[in-house]
């Protein structure tokens, strides 16, 4: 993007973020891929966002503003979906679902960010994506950035990827069901619905800063409601008992948690 232009006011807070973040690429530690991949992500629901809710003549737009509002006040997928409507055939390029699958990376780098990094070819393919979009969308050309040279977004790539993930995603929900179901028969007690209330609390708030509470929680419940005592050894030693250990053992209590609540 040239220096020498002038922004109109809904063009700036975009294109500033997605600058922030390409200027960051440059310095490749894991811990500055995983905050450019969250500015990239950050730039694109704001550019998303920004374009459906600009007046009608601002730019091409398709639909009514009061369609375009609704999906800008709404959850991601609902975003991308209006953003297919509103966008005039042929104005956007690239397919849009590619954007839910970097979307995806992106929480679980924000839910799960302890020990996760970023591939280059993600943090690389997201950020030459936001540019295209950009430019498409609200024209503020940032597609020649030094940080984008090498940068490749291998499309058929991530539509298998997307594909693998949607399958082990339903796949996940069918173990977490049959999870649930087993303990219905061998520990009744554990699923009352005043423990799974109690379960799904703790597991969504499961992170650094209250670890220690919750799994001491977690661990008491398992304590006063399973009665098999080789079940509930099984459970302990699966889940972490303390902040200091694996990322596998916290994975494992936040997952046996949710399973056990996905009936809810």
């Amino acid at each position: 993007m040239k220096e020498n232009i002038v922004l109109h006011p809904w063009q700036t807070g975009p294109s500033e973020l997605l600058q922030y973040a390409l200027n960051g690429l440059q310095k490749l530690s894991d811990c500055q891929r995983r905050i450019s991949f969250l500015l990239i992500d950050c730039s694109i629901e704001t550019l998303l966002k920004t374009y459906l809710l600009l007046p009608d003549g601002v730019v091409k737009q398709a639909t009514s503003f009061h369609d375009r509002r609704k999906a800008a006040q709404s959850n991601f997928h609902e975003l991308i979906e209006g953003i297919k409507k509103a966008a005039p055939t042929g104005l956007i390029s690239c397919n849009l679902s590619h954007v839910e699958f970097y979307h995806d990376i992106r929480n679980h780098l924000y839910h799960q960010g302890n020990g996760i990094t970023v591939a280059d070819r993600d943090l690389f393919g997201y950020a030459k994506l936001a540019a295209t979009i950009m430019k498409e969308l609200i024209g503020i050309d940032i597609t020649t950035h030094p940080a984008l040279a090498s940068a490749s977004l291998a499309p058929e790539k991530i539509c298998e990827a997307k594909e693998l993930q949607d399958k082990l995603s339903a796949s996940l929900k069918e173990l977490s069901r049959s999870v649930h179901l087993v303990m219905e028969v061998a520990e009744p007690r554990l699923v009352l619905p005043s423990n799974l209330y109690v379960m799904q609390h703790l597991s969504k708030d499961l992170d650094v800063c209250n670890f220690a509470s919750n799994i001491d929680e977690f661990i008491d419940l398992i304590e006063n409601s399973v009665q098999n005592e080789i079940t509930k050894q099984w459970i302990k030693e699966l889940i972490a008992t303390s902040p200091y250990d694996s990322a596998q053992a916290l994975s494992n209590a936040k997952y046996i948690m949710e399973s056990l609540v996905s009936c809810l």
